[in-house]
C-alpha cells in the first residue's frame, strides 16, 4: 500500500518538492550568511550554516510543511475522486491512513536531510568545516530526531481537525502557530522543555536529562497518535468529509 501511495504522489509531481525546497533553503542561507555583521559576515563562523539551518526548519518550516504534505496526501482521494471507490472495494481506512504517514514521515526525513547536506555545502563554501565525523553523525540524527517529531505531530494535528469535522487545511497555520511558539516558549523557565526547542538544546548541549525529555516527549506524541487511529469513526470522517 506504501508502493501504491507513493505512486499517487509520483503522479502529482510532490515529490520534485524535494530538491526544491533543498534548493530554496540553500539559496536563502546563502543571502543571510552573507550578510555583513560589524565587518563579519554571518556565515564566516564555522557551524553557523549548520545552527541556523537546523532553527530555520525547526521553528519556520518543517512541521507546516509535514501537515501540508498529510493534508494533501488525504485530500488526494477528494481531487481523484476515489472515495466513493472505498466504499465498495473492501479497504482498510486504518491500514491506508498508516500508509500515508508513513510515505509523508519518509518525505520529510528526506527533506530535513538534504537540507542538512546543503547546510554542509555551504559550511565547505564558506567556513573551516572543523568537523569531526562524530560531530557531523550527531547533527545528522538531530536533523532526522526534529523530522519525526514533527511528522508525529503534524499527523496528531491532521487527525485531531478530522475528528472534529474541522478543515484539513486548518492544520498548516495551526502547525506554524505550534512550531513558532517555541521562540516564545523560551523566555519561559521551562520553555527548553517545549519539543521545539529541546531539540535546539540537545544539538548544543547533549545531556542525559535533555534526551530522557525529548524520549517522554515522543512516546507521549505516538500513544496521542495511536489513540487517534484506533477511532475507526474518524477515520470515516476524514476520507468523508470535504
Amino acid at each position: 500500500m506504501l508502493m501504491l501511495e507513493l505512486t499517487k504522489l509520483r503522479r502529482r509531481k510532490i515529490l520534485y518538492m524535494i530538491p526544491f525546497v533543498a534548493i530554496l533553503l540553500f539559496l536563502l542561507e546563502f543571502m543571510i550568511g552573507h550578510q555583513i555583521y560589524q565587518g563579519h559576515s554571518y556565515g564566516s563562523v564555522n557551524g553557523w550554516y549548520v545552527e541556523n539551518g537546523f532553527f530555520f526548519l525547526n521553528y519556520y518550516f518543517l512541521l507546516p510543511f509535514a501537515s501540508m504534505i498529510l493534508v494533501d496526501l488525504i485530500r488526494i482521494e477528494q481531487v481523484s475522486k476515489t472515495i466513493s471507490n472505498l466504499r465498495l472495494i473492501p479497504v482498510d481506512l486504518k491500514q491506508l491512513l498508516q500508509a500515508k504517514f508513513m510515505l509523508a514521515l519518509l518525505i520529510n526525513l528526506l527533506v530535513s536531510e538534504f537540507t542538512f547536506l546543503a547546510m554542509l555545502v555551504l559550511e565547505l563554501m564558506d567556513g573551516d568545516f572543523a568537523f569531526s565525523s562524530l560531530a557531523m553523525l550527531s547533527w545528522g540524527l538531530v536533523y532526522g530526531a526534529i523530522a519525526f517529531a514533527y511528522t508525529l505531530s503534524a499527523g496528531i494535528i491532521v487527525l485531531f481537525l478530522g475528528k472534529y469535522r474541522k478543515e484539513l487545511i486548518l492544520a498548516l497555520p495551526l502547525a506554524f502557530l505550534l512550531s513558532f511558539a517555541g521562540l516564545f516558549a523560551l523566555t519561559t523557565v521551562v520553555g527548553r522543555y517545549y519539543l521545539a526547542n529541546l531539540l535546539l538544546i540537545i544539538m548544543e548541549e547533549f545531556t542525559v536529562l535533555t534526551v530522557s525529555v525529548y524520549a517522554i516527549w515522543l512516546v507521549t506524541l505516538v500513544a496521542c497518535l495511536l489513540y487517534l487511529l484506533a477511532d475507526k469513526r474518524m477515520m470515516n470522517i476524514i476520507f468523508a468529509y470535504k
